[in-house]
């Protein structure tokens, strides 16, 4: 008898979590359709959800929302990955920007310390 139970149960469940599956299917091909096929694959989502039980239907629902906020948690920290590395792509710009800025201050202190008779190479001049 217990085992007829728990094998009952399961099932139970089971087709919960393959409803929660199927629909979530059905729910992408919503998404991806377009006009008319649209509304039909809704249509069918609609009947599907009614013919469920209720303990069924909040179930699926239940799964799919946890479903939905792993993704939307995911997302979330993709967005913030991508801005982190946004900043530091504006902070190594910024390094280098400087970096080019004193490389050019050294050559002007180094052009602006050289006697000009110094830089300019060649033949000397005979008095």
């Amino acid at each position: 008898m217990k085992k007829i139970t728990l094998v009952i149960l399961s099932s139970f469940f089971l087709s919960g979590a393959l409803y929660a599956i199927d629909i979530e299917s059905d729910i992408e091909a919503v998404q991806s359709a377009t006009g008319q096929e649209r509304v039909e694959l809704m249509n069918q989502l609609k009947q599907k959800i009614r013919g469920m039980s209720e303990e069924d239907r909040m179930k699926a629902i239940k799964q799919i929302q946890e479903k939905n906020q792993i993704r939307q948690e995911t997302m979330n920290r993709m967005q913030t990955a991508m801005k982190d590395q946004d900043i530091q792509n504006q902070i190594k710009s910024q390094i280098q920007m400087q970096n080019m800025d004193q490389i050019k201050s050294q050559i002007q202190l180094q052009r602006s310390s050289t006697p000009n008779h110094a830089i300019n190479i060649g033949t000397p001049k005979r008095f």
